[in-house]
Formats: C-alpha cells, structure tokens, sequence
C-alpha cells in the first residue's frame, strides 16, 4: 500500500499542536488568506495540505515537497497535526518532513527559502524559467 495512498485526512483546525522538533507550542501566522503554525523558539513552519502552494505560489514546489521517493526515510517525529508517522523527502538537498496521513509538511527555519530558491536555480538552468527566456529576448 503507497505511502500517501487516497485522500488526506482531514486536519483538525483548530487543535493546539506542538512543534516537533523542541516541544513549543505553536502559535498562528497569517499570510495573506493562508494561517500558517510557527515555532516561536526555533521558527520552523507547519503547512498543511496545499498551504505550501499558495503560500509560496508554486504548485511544483509543494508537489516535490510532498513527493515520497521509493526509499522514503522516517522521519524522526510524529505529525503534530493528526498524529501519523512523518517520513522524511527532499526538494533536491533540502530535507522536509511530510506527513503520510493528512500530507501536511514541516519546514526547518530558512527551509522554504531555500526550497524555493533551489526550485527557480533549476528552471533556470533548465530554460523553463519564463524570467529566463524574457531575458534571453532583450540580450
């Protein structure tokens, strides 16, 4: 049975959930239409199922994120959403931690940006980067 087989499991809104990485309790963060739960002490972010698109407006990034390889690694800590197990999966060098249940996604502190900046280096290089072929234009 694939690790994120069916639907997510709904999450529950409202819980109060703790950071996985020190305990904190997580405390919410508004961006935009998007409620995000911070770490206070170590500023890693929890998003749950889609808020990574629309936060960071990249469809492509959240799908990496979420991406469990054949060899998916667990991931040292529980979901401190719904409670499944987490496996760890990587945006090219960046680790972030997935949830096979309701397929929210932790991020360390900096973990997003550099996730995204990975992500446009890669387009870039690869010429897919609608930024690049603007520029090749005008060159």
């Amino acid at each position: 049975m694939p690790l994120f087989g069916g639907a997510p499991r709904a999450p529950v809104p409202d819980r109060v959930m703790d950071c996985p990485r020190d305990g904190a309790q997580l405390v919410k963060l508004t961006r935009g239409e998007v409620t995000l739960d911070r770490c206070p002490t170590c500023s890693g972010l929890w998003f749950d199922a889609t808020e990574l698109k629309r936060v960071a407006h990249d469809k492509e990034l959240e799908s990496l994120a979420s991406r469990v390889r054949a060899y998916a690694e667990p991931s040292p800590f529980a979901c401190p959403r719904c409670g499944g197990a987490c496996v760890a999966s990587h945006v090219q060098e960046v680790e972030v931690d997935t949830c096979t249940l309701c397929h929210g996604i932790w991020l360390d502190a900096g973990e997003l940006d550099e996730a995204k900046r990975v992500v446009d280096t890669a387009r870039l290089l690869d010429g897919s980067s609608v930024g690049l072929r603007s520029f090749l234009r005008r060159v």
